[in-house]
């Protein structure tokens, strides 16, 4: 591999280091499900599953997850499923702020 190849986005060496950071992001982060009549509800992550590495989009990677959201304000609101794309921008080293919004289509009820 040349040097100008190491560099590029593609850099396998940032993977893991985006994957930890996204591990350790989900359970401290507040996550806004969006529903389909436009209201807003703030969960906080049960559990996850099948965290992986999916592909680079700009300087970030995007890493997929499977999120068991538990209702913060409301708890007549269901527990949910939701599939999720958590992005890392590995030139800044932080966590996109569109990764704690989530739409309601890609969420089943638990």
């Amino acid at each position: 591999m040349s040097h100008a190849q190491a560099g590029n986005s593609y850099s396998p060496k940032t993977i893991p280091v985006g994957l930890q950071a996204v591990k350790n992001y989900i359970p401290n982060t507040i996550f806004w499900v969006s529903a389909d009549n436009d209201s807003d509800a703030r969960y906080r992550v049960l559990r996850h599953d099948n965290l992986k590495y999916d592909s680079d989009e700009g300087e970030s990677h995007a890493y997929t997850v499977k999120l068991r959201l538990k209702p913060i304000d409301d708890s007549s609101l269901p527990i949910l499923e939701c599939d999720a794309i958590i992005n890392y921008d590995y030139k800044d080293k932080q966590i996109s702020d569109l990764s704690k919004d989530i739409f309601g289509h890609y969420c089943e009820n638990y």
